[in-house]
């Protein structure tokens, strides 16, 4: 089995876990097409009933293929468990080029091509969906310029940080018990503050109260399990917006409002941001500051298990995988589904104010993993609980 088929393989089983009679629809653009075929015709084989590909061109239906099964003798062809794929492409920052950074910031679609724009908090996954970035010819030309196979280095690299192995069924199952563990772990210590520090830098962020740490895996009743992402490890913690303090420093180039933004450090007072500075990228980071005023406050920080560059990690990280590679803290909103209840509240406002969750426009990740940073959980007796230490989960966790 191919490195592609192993991957197709965890979009369907881990990602979805599609199940016999459900109606699964891929969305994918023209340069997925292909790739989407291979995911349809594999899918058929599970469901036993046709799988839809919808062509979209602009965020506008092109065309819907749909793709049978061998035998469909028993199922009609359509059902009510019905299940949804997105085929990613990567973000095209040039069509921003003819934008200012007011504009962009100003405007939720270009700040969504930006791939800054927060989704809404109160609405609810009503069936499971997944979205996969694919690696093209295309994509992989761009990222490997020069290679004699950017194709193959492409899919290496996805290698070394998603279960693609020649057993890896068995390493997503190890994976997956490993990040629902770490998650137990932690919400069972009840811990108050997160604190992340380097030789240069440390930075103290509070635990929003009645919040829990979260693993990728969503969940919908009664008894559905999926992965909306099939590039993410990391385990999310939603924080309290007011009560940040330190400072810390950006470990990799990251995009902002279509810029990239480099050499980065900020410092934090009651929360909010107090000072930046940057190497490159400044004017972007002032202006996706100003989005809204809760943008200057942290509102989620995800922890991510480093891995090690391999020599078909590409110079420039790609915006789509870096929380796959480096744990980072989210300016601007936080994510929801860490807190219970959400049918309480009747708007995002009323949600904002009841639980003080930070919420935003703006959803800004800025990556902070190195080998050498600390992450520590502060209780609320003032004891530290190691949480990370040379880019790895040290915490003790019960066998799941």
């Amino acid at each position: 089995m191919t490195v592609e088929q192993r991957y197709i393989e965890s979009i369907l089983h881990v990602s979805l876990q599609v199940r016999e009679g459900e109606a699964l629809s891929i969305n994918s653009g023209d340069r997925n097409m292909e790739f989407a075929q291979k995911i349809a015709e594999k899918a058929v084989e599970i469901t036993k009933i046709p799988v839809k590909i919808v062509s979209i061109e602009e965020g506008v239906v092109k065309e819907v293929f749909t793709i049978d099964p061998v035998h469909n003798d028993r199922i009609a062809e359509d059902s009510a468990n019905k299940i949804l794929l997105y085929l990613s492409e990567p973000l095209d920052l040039t069509l921003l080029e003819d934008n200012t950074l007011k504009e962009i910031s100003n405007n939720p679609p270009l700040l969504q091509g930006a791939g800054n724009l927060s989704p809404p908090q109160l609405d609810k996954p009503v069936a499971p969906f997944a979205i996969a970035p694919v690696p093209t010819l295309s994509w992989a030309k761009q990222l490997y310029k020069g290679h004699e196979e950017p194709l193959h280095s492409f899919w290496e690299f996805l290698s070394s940080f998603l279960p693609l192995g020649d057993s890896f069924m068995n390493e997503w199952v190890s994976v997956l018990r490993r990040q629902v563990a770490v998650v137990k772990a932690i919400n069972a210590l009840a811990p108050t503050h997160l604190v992340i520090e380097d030789e240069e830098h440390a930075l103290s962020i509070a635990i929003l109260p009645g919040s829990q740490a979260r693993q990728p895996l969503h969940h919908l009743p009664p008894d559905r399990v999926f992965l909306p992402r099939i590039s993410s490890r990391g385990i999310s913690i939603l924080t309290d917006p007011s009560r940040t303090e330190g400072s810390a420093a950006a470990s990799r180039t990251f995009n902002l409002l279509g810029e990239k933004v480099e050499g980065f450090t900020l410092s934090f007072s009651e929360g909010a941001v107090e000072t930046y500075q940057a190497s490159a990228g400044k004017e972007a980071l002032a202006e996706a500051m100003h989005i809204d005023e809760q943008a200057k406050y942290i509102g989620l920080c995800t922890l991510v298990e480093e891995v090690e560059d391999t020599p078909h990690t590409p110079s420039e990280i790609p915006p789509e995988f870096m929380e796959s590679l480096s744990s980072f803290i989210t300016l601007g909103s936080g994510e929801s589904n860490h807190l219970t209840n959400l049918d309480l509240y009747e708007s995002e406002e009323d949600l904002q104010e009841k639980t003080g969750m930070n919420i935003s426009l703006l959803k800004a990740d800025i990556p902070f993993g190195r080998k050498e940073t600390i992450v520590d959980l502060i209780k609320h007796d003032g004891n530290r609980i190691p949480l990370m230490r040379k880019g790895k989960f040290v915490i003790h966790t019960e066998v799941v």
